[in-house]
């Protein structure tokens, strides 16, 4: 049984709602335009290469191209390209959903939390105009020849889709996800949770861990001189609100001292003083009253004591960095022009080879 051909004014009806209803369906959810526009509807209505109809041409293109074969197939071959419809349907409903996220949920004890839905123009365009071929092919009784290979054909699709896109994330290939940083006790220490999907026993998790740890370390963050990473097998405790024991802790520290692991949730800090520390104890020795240049040349004489500078400045360590501008004699010559010879002897500062006033 053959379907009769539409009509002009059916063909318009049909290709004007298959092209405005993504655009209508993205405006109506929120979505922005692809190159940043405020909204999807006017950046998907038009099909230049500038703006986001552009990707919907292809799925459109081949929709009218099932529509117009569609009267003229035998029953089997229609009920094929019917099928094939279908799947590319729940294909385009596929992509709209983060797949990363629910590899997530079902091979970790990440809590699900509802299905993640993701703004997909490409799986929008494919689910309209797929759905919009379906709705004309609705006019024909669905035949009873190859019944069994279209509907195993509207399932293949979507199944092999979702199958390829969960077994090759990258969600699953990360060994590490660092989760949030736990609040410390002091501006120069760090604390991250890490979730680890190797067990800690195994003789490869350290020095991999370690080389992860590494993109981390206290020398690439200028906020932290010390920092403490706790592993642990629960990737909700790590990115949802769940507690879980840690299982081992890496301790690592800027200024050179050996990291160290420790079994279960240790304490990196309290035996360790750090750059950051030793400036603020210092500080606490020196009257309040003490000027800011003063007071740091202070600081400074004594924090860098021996240190040799090098040729350049590339560390962003935090004695190195302190220490590599200070220059002993230029700043001690600046303090001598600014104030008289009783303060600085009262702050314990000799003029030396700066001169007097």
């Amino acid at each position: 049984m053959y379907a009769p051909p539409m009509s002009n004014r059916a063909w318009s009806i049909w290709a004007t709602g298959a092209w405005i209803t993504p655009a209508l369906v993205a405006g109506a959810l929120g979505w922005k335009g692809i190159w940043g526009s405020t909204s999807a509807f006017g950046d998907y209505l038009v099909p230049l290469p500038i703006a986001g109809g552009a990707l919907h041409v292809p799925s459109f293109a081949l929709a009218l191209l099932a529509v117009k074969l569609w009267p003229r197939l035998p029953p089997g071959v229609a009920g094929l390209l019917r099928g094939t419809c279908l799947g590319t349907a729940l294909v385009g409903a596929a992509m709209l959903v983060d797949l990363d996220d629910v590899a997530l949920a079902w091979t970790t004890d990440l809590e699900w939390r509802g299905v993640p839905w993701e703004k997909n123009p490409v799986g929008l365009f494919w689910l309209s105009d797929s759905s919009w071929a379906l709705a004309t092919m609705l006019r024909r009784p669905s035949p009873k020849t190859l019944a069994l290979p279209a509907l195993a054909l509207a399932l293949a699709l979507p199944s092999a889709y979702a199958t390829v896109r969960i077994l090759g994330s990258r969600e699953l290939s990360r060994p590490f996800v660092l989760g949030w940083r736990d609040e410390a006790r002091n501006r120069w220490e760090s604390i991250h949770r890490v979730y680890t999907r190797l067990p800690v026993d195994d003789p490869g998790f350290r020095d991999a861990a370690r080389r992860f740890a590494a993109e981390h370390a206290p020398e690439r963050d200028v906020n932290a001189e010390e920092v403490a990473f706790y592993f642990t097998d629960s990737l909700d405790a790590v990115e949802g609100t769940g507690e879980a024991r840690v299982l081992t802790t890496l301790c690592l520290y800027e200024d050179g001292t050996p990291d160290r692991w420790e079994d279960g949730e240790a304490d990196c800090f309290s035996d360790h003083v750090a750059f950051a520390e030793r400036q603020a104890e210092l500080a606490e020795r020196i009257p309040r009253s003490t000027p800011r240049d003063v007071l740091e040349h202070l600081l400074l004489r004594e924090l860098c004591a021996g240190f040799e500078k090098p040729d350049r400045y590339d560390d962003g360590l935090a004695r190195v960095m302190d220490c590599y501008r200070f220059d002993p004699q230029a700043s001690l010559e600046a303090l001598v022009a600014r104030y008289d010879r009783d303060a600085l002897a009262a702050w314990g500062l000799e003029q030396g080879d700066a001169g007097s006033r």
